[in-house]
């Protein structure tokens, strides 16, 4: 099977490996795995399998590799939760027939399953993902070091912090104080701030618990600590913004 791409033609293999092959199961991956001729270890895990797929489809380092993989694990159901709306109000359930009842509870396991699967997914990511970002700081260190002697000591140049201003936070004003590849926005119908920082979920806070400065203040916390884990950085020492922590 082949899929043309901007003129060129490919495998589709290729094209689904640097998807991270989409949503495709874990029992489809074990038997394309098969088929591709590539040694995966018995027992082997959906992250595993993926890992191993990828790299031996994608010219690529370790976490360039991953970076690949999140794509997927930026997608998440969280369709289970209508369904357990419905199923615990007696009135509603008086409105569905044996066989949609049926219906709705399979799809409940179903999501629920997937779910799952994806928690434990996310959890192996971020465990290498750690390990990766630690191993090439740790190179690079070793490696400013070496420079560093060779061309007699000189001053590093600390980034410039930033402190968040004393006013109500602004959804606009917000913006600058996010880590790298974090997104806040506010819900005024909802009357929450929100984030997005991949491939985590979405982090909320209502502004009955904090207000609407806490509230968004935690908020940032979130994605300043989840920055953390996948950087090997410590908080919040090396958050660079005044007012966060």
């Amino acid at each position: 099977m082949i899929i043309v791409c901007a003129g060129f033609v490919k495998p589709f293999y290729l094209v689904a490996a640097r998807y991270a092959f989409w949503n495709l199961t874990h029992a489809f991956l074990k038997k394309l795995v098969g088929h591709l001729g590539i040694d995966v270890k018995a027992g082997a895990s959906l992250f595993q399998l993926l890992f191993t797929m990828v790299d031996g489809l994608v010219d690529g380092n370790e976490e360039e590799i991953l970076d690949i993989i999140s794509k997927r694990l930026g997608e998440v159901d969280g369709s289970d939760i209508g369904f357990d709306d419905i199923l615990e109000l007696d009135d509603a359930a008086v409105c569905l027939d044996e066989n949609d009842r049926k219906v709705a509870k399979d799809e409940q396991t179903t999501s629920r399953s997937l779910s799952k699967a994806h928690a434990a997914m996310l959890d192996e990511w971020v465990t290498k993902k750690t390990k990766s970002v630690k191993k090439r700081n740790k190179a690079e260190a070793q490696a400013k070091a070496r420079s560093s002697r060779a061309s007699g000591s000189r001053q590093v140049r600390q980034p410039a912090r930033r402190q968040l201003p004393p006013r109500e936070l602004q959804q606009v004003s917000l913006k600058p104080f996010c880590p790298p590849g974090g997104f806040i926005w506010k819900g005024n119908k909802s009357r929450n701030w929100n984030s997005h920082y991949k491939p985590f979920k979405r982090f909320s806070v209502t502004w009955a618990v904090e207000g609407m400065r806490g509230s968004a203040i935690k908020v940032l916390q979130d994605m300043w600590n989840k920055h953390a884990v996948l950087n090997d950085l410590k908080m919040p020492r090396d958050c660079p913004v005044d007012g966060v922590f």
